[in-house]
C-alpha cells in the first residue's frame, strides 16, 4: 500500500509523543515521499533526528495547526501517551477549510491611531494579499500568529502582518470569534495613485527595452527601475510615437522632473539612463541627437554608526536568524541583494573567507568571515537547516529584501538609534571602522568590491 504514491489518500503520517533533549516533541513518520519531505519543512521548528531517522516537530497546539492545514490531503494519526489513537478525517478537515467564511461586506471606517479592545482583534486588508492584525497581547493570540509563515511585527504600528490567504484564514479559524473586520477611510485618488497612461506604441517600446536589457543579463532591480523611469518619461508624453520623441522633449520632460517633481539627482540621472538606453541601444540613434548634461552629483559623506550603535542594534535583535543577518552584513560589508543571494557553498570557514558571487558590476569577490560571525552562523545553521540559500524564507527560498530591511530598521527603533539611517548604513560602518584601525584604503576597497579607489 505505501509503495503505491499516486493516492495520497493511502499516505499515512503518524505523530509519535517523544521528549528530545528534554523538549516535548512529536514524531513524524510517514513511508519516503519526496512530497511529504516538502511539507515537513514547511513546519515552523522542525528538525532531522540522525539517531531516530526521521523528524520531529514541537509538541504545542501551533505545530498541530500547521499539520492540519499541511497534511490536510493525508491520513493522520496521533498517537497518545495512553498507546490510543485517533486520526482526523479528510472529510473533516475539508469542511474545516470550508467554513473559514468571507469577512461580512459591512465594515467600519479604521483610523490609524485606533486601539484594539481588550477582547477583540481588529482586522484590515492594507492592499491586495496583505492583513494587519491589531490585538492586545495575550499569549496564546501571540503564539497562533508567530506559526503563520511569513508574519511580521511592524513595529511602527504595533501590529502583526500576515498573508491574506486560506492559509492564515485557516490557522486564524479559532479566533474568529473574537476578530473584528475594519476597512480603512475612503480616500480621494491624487495624481500619484493614478497609473500612467500610455500609448499601446509606448507599451511595445517598454517591451523592447526590458527584452535588451534580459540580453545585457542586468540584473532585475536595474530592469524594473528602467522600466518604470521610461514609463513615466512616455506618460509625460502620452500622444508622441516613441520614434517621433524629440530633444526637446526629453529637457522639458527633465526640466519638469527638476521644478515640479523635485527629485534627487540621482532620481535624474537614473532617468536619463533609462531614456538614453531606449534611444541609444534599441533603436540605435547617434547620442548627438539627444545629448544631455548631466548634473553633478553633490560629495556627500556617507552616515555612519558607531561602534557601540552596532552593538545596541545587535542586542536589540533577539531573534537568531535575524541577529545573524545583521551581524554578516557589518562584519563582511555585504550590500543587500548580496547578502541574500548567499549561498551555503560561499563559506568557507576554514579560510574564514566569505564568496560574494555576481556582486555589483557581475564581479566576484573574496571578504571577511569574523570569529563570532561565524560561531553564530553554525549555531544558526544546526537550529535553522537551510537547504540551499545561507538565509530562506518560512516557506523556502531566497529572503526577501524588504523583511531584512524591517529587522535592521526594527533593530534600530528599540536601540533608540536618532541617525537617520538605512541597512547599507551597516556596510558603510564596516568600512569607516575598518579605517579608523589602520587598515589600508587598498584592502578595504578590495573587500567593498570598489573598481574605484575613489568610490571607497
Amino acid at each position: 500500500m505505501y509503495q503505491t504514491q499516486s493516492n495520497a489518500q493511502l499516505l499515512i503520517v503518524e505523530l509519535t509523543p517523544i521528549v528530545h533533549y528534554k523538549q516535548k516533541r512529536w514524531k513524524v513518520s510517514f513511508p519516503y515521499h519526496e512530497g511529504l519531505i516538502e511539507l515537513v519543512k514547511q513546519v515552523y521548528n522542525r528538525k532531522w533526528s540522525k539517531s531516530m531517522k526521521s523528524w520531529h516537530i514541537p509538541r504545542n497546539e501551533e505545530a498541530m495547526e500547521q499539520v492540519n492545514i499541511l497534511f490536510k490531503d493525508y491520513k493522520v494519526i496521533v498517537h497518545k501517551n495512553n498507546g490510543e489513537h485517533y486520526h482526523k478525517a479528510i472529510a473533516s478537515l475539508q469542511a474545516e477549510k470550508k467554513a473559514v467564511a468571507t469577512p461580512a461586506e459591512k465594515t467600519v471606517a479604521f483610523k490609524s491611531n485606533q486601539h484594539s479592545p481588550k477582547n477583540k482583534i481588529l482586522v484590515r486588508e492594507v492592499e491586495k494579499g496583505l492583513l494587519h492584525l491589531h490585538m492586545p497581547y495575550k499569549k496564546e493570540w501571540v503564539s497562533l500568529v508567530k506559526c503563520i509563515p511569513r508574519r511580521q511585527w511592524i513595529e511602527d504600528l504595533k501590529c502583526w502582518q500576515v498573508p491574506h490567504n486560506k492559509q492564515s484564514l485557516m490557522m486564524l479559524r479559532s479566533l474568529q470569534g473574537v476578530m473584528e473586520w475594519v476597512s480603512l477611510p475612503q480616500k480621494t485618488q491624487t495624481q500619484s495613485d493614478k497609473q500612467p497612461q500610455i500609448s499601446q506604441e509606448q507599451k511595445d517600446a517598454i517591451i523592447d527595452l526590458e527584452e535588451h536589457l534580459m540580453l545585457e543579463r542586468l540584473s532585475r532591480h536595474t530592469i524594473s527601475s528602467y522600466k518604470s523611469h521610461l514609463t513615466r518619461f512616455f506618460a509625460y508624453h502620452p500622444k508622441k510615437h516613441p520614434t517621433a520623441i524629440e530633444a526637446d522633449d526629453i529637457k522639458n520632460y527633465l526640466l519638469y522632473l527638476i521644478n515640479v517633481r523635485k527629485v534627487a539627482v540621482s532620481t535624474q540621472n537614473q532617468a536619463i539612463n533609462a531614456i538614453k538606453a531606449y534611444y541609444e541601444k534599441v533603436l540605435k540613434q547617434e547620442r548627438t541627437t539627444y545629448y544631455i548634461t548631466r548634473p553633478k552629483k553633490p560629495n556627500q559623506l556617507p552616515k555612519v554608526l558607531n561602534e557601540e550603535e552596532v552593538r545596541a542594534i545587535l542586542k536589540m535583535t533577539p531573534n537568531l536568524k535575524h541577529r545573524c543577518v545583521l551581524m554578516l552584513i557589518y562584519s563582511a560589508g555585504l550590500r543587500l541583494s548580496e547578502l541574500i543571494d548567499l549561498r551555503l557553498s560561499d563559506i568557507d570557514s576554514q579560510r574564514k573567507q566569505l564568496l560574494v558571487k555576481g556582486g555589483k558590476g557581475k564581479k566576484d569577490r573574496y571578504t571577511l568571515l569574523s570569529d563570532k560571525c561565524l560561531k553564530a552562523l553554525r549555531i544558526y545553521y544546526k537550529q535553522y537547516r537551510p537547504d540551499y540559500w545561507l538565509f530562506e524564507g518560512i516557506e523556502g527560498g531566497q529572503y526577501g529584501r524588504r523583511s531584512v530591511q524591517q529587522i535592521f530598521q526594527s533593530a534600530c527603533t528599540k536601540a533608540g538609534i536618532q541617525k537617520r539611517v538605512s541597512l547599507h548604513t551597516l556596510r558603510h560602518s564596516f568600512a569607516t571602522h575598518l579605517l579608523e584601525k589602520g587598515i589600508s584604503l587598498r584592502y578595504i576597497q578590495q573587500l567593498l568590491g570598489h573598481e574605484s579607489s575613489k568610490t571607497t
